[in-house]
């Protein structure tokens, strides 16, 4: 893949037997290593940068932040996500950034790491990550990086559906996630509809392709 290029994902879809058949176009975006470049992986409040004041070792339940001031505590976990800079797994522009815990309570440059989605605080469980370490809020979204049809019931007159990505970026869906070297093209199909028994959608011509 050459993110800095602009690429087409189209297919024609049909819905039969129902018109209750919604779907999604997408890409999976990869990793030079083939790790999956989760959304946490690639979004963060850039407010929120900072690095470990202090080494954060197996059992501590409180983490000391350089510079706390960034840091907000929102109404759901998955906003509350405490990221850490991997190392081991670096290589420009993309520094891949694994999940140790969510927090929920801020103290100044003190974060308490909690079990998700609750307030109960829960140890760290790894190894010894180093004063010193970049880390960031980070937080979830979309599994995927959907175009062309997203969520929306399939037409039960073939239709031919198209969706574009370019560039790389979290501004939003249509660009490559930070650090993309390979992508996975795919289609959610019937989403949701699992005990709608009718709800079917015929797949023709479907493609991923570099746009000339």
């Amino acid at each position: 893949m050459d993110t800095t290029k602009s690429y087409r994902i189209e297919a024609d879809l049909t819905a039969v037997g129902s018109t209750n058949s919604p779907c999604y176009m997408s890409i999976k975006c990869i990793d030079a290593e083939g790790w999956v470049i989760a959304h946490w992986d690639a979004h963060h409040y850039s407010v929120s940068r900072t690095t470990l004041a202090a080494d954060l070792k197996s059992g501590d339940t409180v983490v000391q932040l350089t510079d706390g001031s960034g840091w907000n505590v929102y109404g759901t976990w998955y906003q509350n996500m405490l990221t850490f800079t991997n190392q081991a797994r670096s290589y420009a522009p993309y520094t891949r950034m694994y999940v140790a815990s969510n927090y929920y309570l801020v103290n100044g440059n003190q974060l308490t790491l909690c079990a998700y989605n609750t307030t109960t605080p829960a140890p760290y469980q790894g190894a010894t990550i180093p004063a010193g370490t970049p880390v960031a809020q980070g937080y979830n979204g979309a599994s995927y990086n959907y175009s062309g049809i997203i969520g929306s019931n399939v037409s039960t007159t073939e239709t031919h559906y198209v969706g574009n990505y370019t560039g790389e970026g979290t501004n939003n869906a249509t660009q490559f996630r930070p650090g993309t070297h390979y992508v996975s093209p795919g289609l959610l199909a019937n989403y949701g509809k699992s005990s709608d028994y009718n709800s079917a959608t015929r797949l023709r011509n479907f493609k991923f392709y570099e746009v000339v």
